[in-house]
């Protein structure tokens, strides 16, 4: 299920992302609705540059991300550690632990410094591309310094779908890789960011950065360099939101499903 791991890389690095900025003592509750546009050299993201559109419920510690023609559907669990990536059409799922999420970037991490030290015995030449081809992020994975996240606010103010936004930057390094136009109408929890944190999938101290920031990401756009020149975008905008009780079936795993491998999925 390529579709399903798109949208959970996604939803991770929105959460990610987004999430850690906002540090309110009521939280928003309720679902919205946005549209996403992402581009991608990866098998693993939509090459396809139209919108696609989403439903997103949220509560404190949980998210639901799914297809508006309900196919195909993220569930992110924090009490349970885990995240299920669910296709309905097929009746299959696949599900990833805090702890599958860890080995994974640490197996990641492995490879690439594996492949440092293979690259420093290279004619140099040689060397250059393989630096070109694995770009300045894979360059930072090898090397052991990990996602280091910085945010910088900006005084850029913007009107999007009716609300007031004001920009952040977000940093990795010294490239920005993501902006975001915050309204303060509403505000989001900061568990997830926090819950990765712990797990050292992120690096940097996000929280005196961002402790004052308050806030609703509606719009957000991200790219990362990926290599070669080529890059990862993804935009993803905020259409409506309703804040209401959100009941705590809508992210329980639906009865019926197969479970199934991640490489299994097409």
């Amino acid at each position: 299920m390529l579709k399903n791991l798109r949208i959970f890389i996604i939803a991770f690095i929105g959460i990610l992302l987004l999430g850690s900025q906002i540090y309110a003592q009521e939280t928003f509750e309720g679902y919205w609705e946005q549209t996403t546009k992402s581009n991608s050299p990866y098998q693993t993201f939509s090459k396809s540059k139209g919108d696609e559109a989403q439903r997103v419920y949220y509560k404190n510690g949980k998210m639901k991300i799914e297809d508006k023609d309900g196919g195909n559907v993220v569930i992110m669990r924090l009490d349970k550690e885990v995240t299920w990536m669910i296709d309905k059409k097929k009746g299959v799922y696949t599900e990833m632990t805090m702890s599958d999420m860890k080995a994974q970037m640490n197996k990641a991490n492995e490879a690439m410094q594996k492949m440092q030290k293979q690259m420093e015995d290279m004619p140099p030449e040689q060397r250059k591309m393989m630096e070109k081809m694995m770009g300045d992020k894979m360059k930072s994975m090898a090397s052991g310094e990990g996602m280091n996240i910085t945010v910088k606010k900006t005084d850029e103010t913007k009107t999007i779908n009716g609300y007031n936004c004001r920009k952040i930057v977000y940093y990795s390094g010294d490239e920005p890789i993501m902006d975001i136009w915050l309204t303060d109408k509403y505000q989001l929890g900061s568990e997830f960011v926090k819950s990765y944190a712990q797990m050292g999938l992120i690096k940097g101290d996000l929280s005196e950065a961002t402790k004052n920031m308050k806030g609703f990401p509606i719009k957000s756009e991200m790219q990362m360099d990926a290599g070669m020149g080529k890059k990862i975008e993804s935009t993803t905008t905020v259409t409506k939101i309703v804040p209401t009780s959100v009941s705590d079936s809508q992210f329980e795993l639906p009865k019926g499903l197969k479970k199934t491998e991640m490489n299994s999925f097409q």
